[in-house]
Order: structure tokens, then C-alpha cells, then sequence
């Protein structure tokens, strides 16, 4: 199984602010990557407080070679040290933070991925009422697609003969039930726009039967299911 996208840039910046720690304690400032803003901005302007402290020494030597300059050095570098240890710090903090967050997120569950299921289904007319242009004993065509995760809406298309009876262009998106070995067991859309066009439907497989139905104008069939898929 793949590593969680998540997991991977957690870690990535743990390493990334373990290095810079790294660095700076050991005095090699500077490096970059992908971690904590705050820690490498941090590390930028360190590097800028160390070269002026640098500065400072070699101009205190220069200025009067009789002076000795190794207090003022001592002082910039002993400066320039503490400061690395408070952004090394600062860096500690931000570390145990996202190894907080990764330890939780390695904890959580991990949704099984959705699984898509199409399933064809054979069927005939036995029955019909009002202007459904179709007749008893023709045959029709069930295309039922399902999803394994929960929530996750069918989509159903009818056919019989050369004529869509349910699921036309943007439609055809209905709640229903779905077991793992049998797929889907029971649909129901009831909600027919009030023009015709986008009718109700019933599909049970435990009766093996479907019922489509619109109101504008009224018209209704019912099909017996083949009991397995093509």
C-alpha cells in the first residue's frame, strides 16, 4: 500500500528542522529545504548576525593593533552562540510539534479506498400504464453503478430498447444501499421533477423487480430483473 501523501511531508520536515538544528548548533549556519518558515528565516538573519559580529572583531583589530581583541571577539561569538541556541530552540519546539501531529495522524484509521462498481442487469417489461412508450415483454437494459463508501450516491441508467426510459444527460443520481458481496440491493428516487423528464424509479433486488414513473405526463413500468449481472 502506498504512504499516506500526508505522512511523507510530515516526516520530510521533521528531518528538514532536525538538520537545521543541526547546523546550527554545530555552527554551519545557512543550509535550506522545505521546513518551518519561522526556523529558516530565523537561520538567514543568524547568519547575518554572525558575519556582523566578524565584521566587528576584524575592525576592533585593525583599529588599533595595540589593543587586543580577543574580548570583543570572544563577546560577539559568545552573542552569536547564544542566539543559535535560541533559534536551534525555537526549531526544537516546532519539531516536537509536527512529531505530535504525526504520531496522531499515524494513529488514525485509514479509510479503506472507495470502490466502484458497475454492474449490468437484464430485464423486461410486465407491465405498463399511461403514455410510456413502451409495451409488456419488451426488453430493457439496467446499468447500476455503486460505490463502496458510505454516502456516496448511485447512478442508474434504463433502457428498453432504443429508448432511455430513467437516467438522462445530469441525471439519473439516486440514494441506495450497498453490501460488499452483493453490491447494490435496494435504490429509490422519488423526487420526479414536476415538467417530466427526470422520473421516479424503485429498484429492489430482492424482489429482482424496478418500477419507473413520471407525472407530466403520467406514465409508468415495471420490469422483472434478471437475478445476476450480465
Amino acid at each position: 500500500m502506498a504512504e499516506d501523501p500526508e505522512l511523507r511531508r510530515l516526516r520530510d520536515q521533521v528531518r528538514n528542522l532536525e538538520a537545521q538544528v543541526a547546523f546550527a548548533r554545530r555552527g554551519a549556519l545557512g543550509g535550506g529545504g522545505t521546513g518551518g518558515a519561522g526556523c529558516v528565516i530565523a537561520m538567514v538573519a543568524l547568519v547575518g548576525l554572525v558575519g556582523a559580529a566578524g565584521a566587528l572583531a576584524f575592525i576592533v583589530m585593525r583599529s588599533d593593533a595595540s589593543r587586543s581583541y580577543e574580548a570583543p571577539r570572544a563577546e560577539a561569538e559568545a552573542r552569536a552562540r547564544a542566539v543559535a541556541e535560541q533559534r536551534a530552540a525555537m526549531c526544537d519546539a516546532q519539531i516536537a510539534r509536527l512529531q505530535a501531529e504525526l504520531a496522531a495522524r499515524a494513529a488514525a484509521p485509514v479509510a479503506p479506498p472507495d470502490v466502484v462498481r458497475t454492474s449490468v442487469y437484464g430485464a423486461h417489461v410486465t407491465a405498463t400504464s399511461g403514455a410510456s412508450h413502451v409495451h409488456v415483454g419488451d426488453a430493457c437494459r439496467l446499468d447500476i453503478t455503486s460505490h463502496s463508501e458510505a454516502g456516496r450516491l448511485c447512478r442508474v441508467f434504463v433502457e428498453c430498447g432504443d429508448r432511455r426510459v430513467y437516467g438522462s444527460v445530469g441525471y439519473g443520481y439516486l440514494p441506495c444501499q450497498v453490501t460488499p458481496d452483493q453490491g447494490v440491493v435496494h435504490a429509490e428516487d422519488d423526487n420526479p421533477t414536476s415538467d417530466g423528464g427526470d422520473p421516479r424509479i424503485t429498484i429492489d433486488r430482492i424482489t429482482n423487480t424496478a418500477t419507473v414513473s413520471d407525472d407530466g405526463p403520467a406514465w409508468s413500468i415495471t420490469l422483472a430483473m434478471d437475478a445476476v449481472p450480465e
